[in-house]
């Protein structure tokens, strides 16, 4: 039982030092196939439609560009929702600090950007996989030319237009809403169609007195 061999782990590497180099890579290989099931494959079988976003940390100390580039080609095949990417900042003290193969603030951003790029993408590919489907929304702003803005249950972004008799102020409200098509102005919003409005509005905010 590896566990009870080396540090105990049974990961790759203390599998590496403890069993040699084919058990590791066996190891690791079952490890990242784990990974991938679960953020690929089951997803979609277990939730239909389910929404997987990811936080990615570009230019952590050693990442050079090979493992930049398998990191874009994980991201890309995963086929996430969306992605929040931030660059990696040092902190004083951390071990991160003393590690060799510090990333370059340039390379970091440049890095940063291609990977919000992809999360774009994603967004809005996303959204167009919604098209056609019936979900709610919470509504949250009036856009200038009086439609309403708000959050599906997956976070896509979902912009209507209030029916005749629909209440004047819709924040709050949490609406029935099939979605029809992809919003002009913005791409990773859908428009559409309300359904039902339920329960009616109701403001979160507590109403300031006035003297």
């Amino acid at each position: 039982d590896i566990r009870e061999q080396g540090s105990g782990n049974a990961g790759g590497t203390n599998a590496l030092r403890t069993q040699g180099l084919a058990f590791a890579a066996a190891t690791v290989f079952i490890d990242v196939g784990k990974g991938w099931i679960a953020a690929r494959w089951l997803p979609g079988v277990a939730i239909p439609g389910v929404a997987v976003h990811a936080d990615v940390i570009a230019g952590f100390p050693t990442e050079g560009d090979v493992a930049f580039d398998r990191a874009v080609a994980f991201i890309r095949g995963v086929d996430p929702a969306g992605l929040h990417v931030f660059r990696y900042s040092a902190r004083p003290g951390t071990p991160a600090t003393r590690m060799a193969g510090q990333v370059p603030e340039r390379t970091k951003k440049r890095r940063a950007a291609t990977l919000l790029a992809i999360g774009a993408d994603a967004k809005a590919a996303f959204a167009r996989r919604s098209l056609g489907a019936t979900t709610r929304a919470l509504l949250e702003t009036r856009l200038p030319d009086g439609r309403w803005v708000g959050h599906g249950e997956d976070h896509v972004l979902v912009a209507v237009t209030p029916r005749p008799g629909d209440p004047i102020d819709l924040e709050n409200a949490i609406l029935t809403v099939r979605r029809t098509a992809i919003d002009g102005e913005v791409a990773e919003r859908v428009t559409g169609e309300i359904l039902a409005v339920d329960p009616a509005p109701h403001t979160l905010r507590a109403k300031v007195p006035v003297l």
